[in-house]
């Protein structure tokens, strides 16, 4: 106990170096008393604190979620995408109705986060959710829903997705990530479209995974 008052405590030092060391010796401590100080600590001035805490709250695992999740609906957005991340980092099933909820945040770094986090639970859950995301302002916010969906590999994400790949309208990078997770989710549905972009006038790069991704869903008839 007294170890955990004095690491708290230095928290609070002028120095940036003590705060990280103190935060960081707060990943060792074991149970649920370091997590209170370390989810103060994701206000820290400095950058490399914030870091810090962050993978500190992530490495407690499923203790620390109720307070992350909590966190998710901080006044300041930098609290809020630190805890969007470290709830991906965590992967549990339990997160998922938080960060669907942090897909709606205004800041564009929390969205791009918890659309990141949803894909790292591959949970059918998320799914839904991610897609709903897919015509986000954001560019971030769309390449970390496509990637999320890749993880997952859930077919109900594959008539979107082709949506997406079609789409002369869009960027190619959010494009090249629509194939890409056509390829990993390899439903059969997804052949003609990615025949047809192989055939068109298109970017060679563009080409180039199309042809990837159609030789994956081919295997994987």
């Amino acid at each position: 106990m007294e170890r955990i008052d004095e690491l708290t405590e230095e928290l609070n030092n002028e120095s940036c170096y003590v705060r990280w060391r103190a935060a960081k010796d707060l990943r060792r401590v074991t149970g649920t008393q370091a997590i209170e100080p370390l989810i103060r600590a994701l206000h820290d001035d400095e950058c490399l604190v914030r870091w810090v805490a962050a993978e500190a709250l992530a490495m407690k695992g499923d203790q620390a979620i109720g307070p992350l999740l909590k966190s998710l609906r901080n006044q300041d957005h930098d609290v809020r995408w630190r805890a969007a991340w470290a709830l991906g980092r965590i992967k549990d099933e339990e997160t998922i109705k938080g960060l669907t909820q942090a897909l709606r945040d205004p800041d564009a770094d929390v969205r791009w986060r918890a659309a990141w986090a949803l894909g790292e639970t591959k949970d059918g859950e998320a799914v839904e959710p991610l897609i709903g995301v897919l015509k986000d302002d954001s560019l971030d916010v769309r390449l970390a829903a496509l990637e999320a969906l890749a993880n997952i590999q859930n077919r109900r994400a594959v008539v979107p997705l082709v949506q997406v790949l079609m789409n002369e309208s869009e960027g190619i990078a959010v494009r090249i990530e629509a194939a890409e997770a056509l390829g990993k989710i390899g439903d059969e549905a997804a052949l003609l479209p990615l025949e047809e972009v192989i055939l068109r006038d298109e970017p060679v790069t563009l080409h180039e995974v199309a042809a990837r991704a159609l030789s994956l869903v081919k295997r994987q008839k």
